[in-house]
Formats: structure tokens, sequence, C-alpha cells
């Protein structure tokens, strides 16, 4: 078998690099040698964690990035707003902190995530159809899904925490920011494994797959969907502004 390798193009030759120095990590041997060996090292090695961590979190989540105006967006951003505004106060020096009162934002996130889609299917008849080639459950997922946004909903009145606490086992991370143009950002995963709780089972969807409801609730997003990461968050920007 004939490799690849000799059908590519050939090219110049390629440069050799010199043999790395041992870097200066500052004291007498840094100011002999005109000093900021280290704090060079320091900031090729924090660029390229950056990098790293966010190779990492396009492998492990999935990015949907929304115009201005897009009703998605507009609803997540308005959760967050009232999610933020019902944070407890921070703990003083010393004191352990209090949890919020309606438990992590993800679970808030997902469901409005989930009335959006729905509402897109009972809407658009050729998504039903498209999605239901290659999930045959779509409509008794669709149905269940209905039913539990009733539940929940139902209970956010009252008690917001177990409200929210039905969709714990649909959503493993899930996160959303306004970028610096004033677009809305998701970051999300899917819970692992199969939906076993007593209303999944009542609502006919309980041994349905997480993920697979995932890909269900996000095909009416794909438009949105990006390649790789995101805009890079405001302490993100500041670090790379310092080390310049």
């Amino acid at each position: 078998m004939v490799s690849f390798l000799t059908a590519l193009p050939a090219g110049g030759s390629a440069k050799k690099r010199k043999p790395s120095e041992p870097a200066s990590l500052g004291g007498a041997d840094s100011a002999a040698s005109g000093g900021g060996g280290g704090r060079r090292l320091e900031q090729r090695s924090i660029k390229q964690l950056q990098s790293q961590m966010r190779v990492v979190l396009s492998l492990s989540m999935e990015t949907y990035l929304f115009p201005k105006e897009h009703e998605l967006g507009s609803n997540c951003r308005k959760f967050m707003e009232n999610y933020n505004s019902q944070k407890p106060e921070k703990a003083k020096k010393g004191e352990k902190g209090t949890a919020h009162p309606w438990g992590p934002a993800r679970y808030g996130l997902y469901m409005t995530m989930v009335e959006y889609s729905l509402s897109c299917y009972n809407s658009t008849p050729a998504m039903v159809t498209e999605m239901g080639a290659v999930f045959p459950h779509l409509t008794i997922l669709i149905a269940g899904l209905m039913e539990l946004i009733k539940e929940s909903t139902a209970l956010l009145a009252t008690d917001p925490a177990a409200g929210f606490k039905i969709w714990a086992v649909f959503v493993n991370h899930m996160e959303s920011r306004e970028t610096k143009d004033g677009r809305q950002l998701i970051h999300g995963t899917p819970g692992k494994g199969f939906l076993m709780t007593n209303l999944t089972t009542k609502h006919k969807i309980g041994g349905m797959d997480a993920g697979k409801i995932w890909a269900v609730l996000t095909y009416p997003l794909r438009t949105c969907q990006q390649e790789g990461t995101a805009p890079m968050n405001p302490n993100e920007r500041g670090i790379q502004q310092l080390l310049g």
C-alpha cells in the first residue's frame, strides 16, 4: 500500500528549531541575562492552558449562539435575570454560603429550552416529520414533556426548587450568558443514561435516553450551533489583555 504521504505536495526545507535553553525563573541568573525569562514562560503557559481548556470545552459541551432577537436567547436571558435577582447575599468571611433557593440554574435553563423546542415542533409539522424519521417515539416524547412542563410550572409558584428539580435527570450541565455584542449563548451537555423517575414513567417517557432527548430538543436550534468554542468570556479576555 502506498502511503498517502507520498501524495502530499512538496514544500520548502523545514527550519530546525534551536534546542530550548533552560528557562530562567528569576533571581541572579534572570538579572544577569536581562530578566523576564520566567515571566515569558509563565505567560506562554497560561495562554496554552487557556487554549487547551477551550478545546476541551468544545469537545465536552455543545455551544449555541443566538442573535439578539432570537426567542430562546431572549428567554434564557430573562430566566438568568430572574435567577440572579434571587441569589442569596454573599457569605461573610469565615461563614458558609447559602445555596440558591431555586437550585442550580441549569434546571431552569433546560426547562426554558424544552418550552421553546416543543413550540417549534407543535408549530412546524415538517420538523416533526424530519425528526420522527430518526426518532420514532417523537410524538410520545413531545406529549410527555408537555405534561412535565405543566407539573413543573404548577410547582414554581409555591416551591421553585421542587419545580425545577424535575429536570435534574435530563441535564448534566447548562449555562447561559450574554456576549459582548449582545447575543446570548448556551453551553450544555445532557444527562447520562435512561430516565427512570416516577414522573418520567408516569408520562410514558421512562426508559428514554437523556442524550437522545437532548438531540431532539436541540434539532430546532441546529442553525445556531457553533463549531468549536464560543466567544471568550470577560475573564478570558481580561487575562489575554494582561498577558499581552
